[in-house]
Formats: structure tokens, C-alpha cells, sequence
């Protein structure tokens, strides 16, 4: 009865709903047990949605993604999600907006496993250098859109000019 008695003033009026019918200690422990196992169950459910689902956005900063993947990524540790680093990896750089795409496939193609300490310094070198494009042209954004349109421009008139000169060699 001292048990009950602890138990029944330990919880929350809100609660209470859950252990009116129980009459031994054990029956209010496994009432309270199956509760929270549910809602523990649909916090990592939460967790893993939101962890999995997380994208950057195109005015938010590295900085500010990195941090709210790190919270996450903690989150789940405190539950006892623990996700392998290589998993972490590949969910950082799905996350990210366009702008990142040369990156993305940069690090994506290196051959050894990437590490989070190696990807999270590159994203923040690339947006470093993401700033210094935009502020050398003016203020407009560079992205990585624009860096692949100016490679096949530079492409198509290397080419253009070298099948102009070979034109000119088989004329004479």
C-alpha cells in the first residue's frame, strides 16, 4: 500500500487515468511501463522522420543546418538510436539544397568512407566559397546550377574555336 501510495502521488493528475483500476504495485507499474514504452516507441518514430526528412534550405546557413543535424543525430543517441557515421554521411548530404550538388558529388565519389568531421568541413569550406563567388559577381548567388552551365559554355567554345582552327589547318 506505501508503494501505491508513492507511485499514485508520484505522478501526474493528467496520468492518473492510466492506473484508477490497478490495485496491486506491480499493476500500476506495468500500466505506466506500457504507456511510456508507446510513447518512447513514438518519439524515435519522430525522431527518425524527422532526422531522415531534414533538408536545408536555401536561405539557411551551413552553420545553422549542421547544428540542427547534430541536434537530432544527439536526440536520437539519448534515446538509444545510435545511426552508424556512415549512415550520417549520406542523410548530411541528401539534405542539402542544389547549390551543393558539386560537392555532394565530390565527396559521394571519393573512394575511402567518409568521415562526419571531413564532410562537415567541406560543406563549410564550400560555403565559404559559395559566398566568395557571389560577392565576386556582385552579389548574385552562385549556384552550383550556374558553375555547371559555365563549365559547358567554356566547353562548347574551347570547342568551337578548336574546330574553327582545324578547319583552317585542312583548308591550306
Amino acid at each position: 500500500n506505501q508503494a501505491i501510495a508513492v507511485i499514485g502521488l508520484s505522478i501526474s493528475r493528467n496520468l492518473l487515468y492510466l492506473v484508477q483500476n490497478c490495485a496491486t504495485s506491480a499493476e500500476y507499474y506495468q500500466a505506466l511501463r506500457r504507456h511510456f514504452e508507446r510513447t518512447a516507441g513514438a518519439t524515435v518514430y519522430h525522431l527518425l522522420a524527422k532526422f531522415f526528412d531534414l533538408t536545408m534550405t536555401e536561405t539557411s546557413s551551413m552553420e545553422q543546418h549542421l547544428k540542427t543535424f547534430s541536434e537530432l543525430t544527439d536526440q536520437l543517441h539519448a534515446i538509444g538510436q545510435d545511426l552508424s557515421e556512415q549512415v550520417r554521411v549520406a542523410v548530411l548530404l541528401r539534405s542539402l539544397p542544389d547549390r551543393y550538388a558539386i560537392v555532394r558529388t565530390s565527396l559521394q565519389m571519393k573512394g575511402d568512407a567518409l568521415t562526419m568531421a571531413e564532410t562537415m568541413e567541406a560543406l563549410k569550406t564550400e560555403e565559404m566559397n559559395i559566398k566568395m563567388g557571389a560577392r565576386r559577381n556582385g552579389g548574385a548567388s552562385a549556384s552550383a546550377d550556374q558553375h555547371v552551365r559555365l563549365r559547358h559554355a567554356r566547353y562548347d567554345e574551347r570547342t568551337r574555336v578548336g574546330q574553327k582552327n582545324e578547319r583552317k589547318r585542312t583548308r591550306h
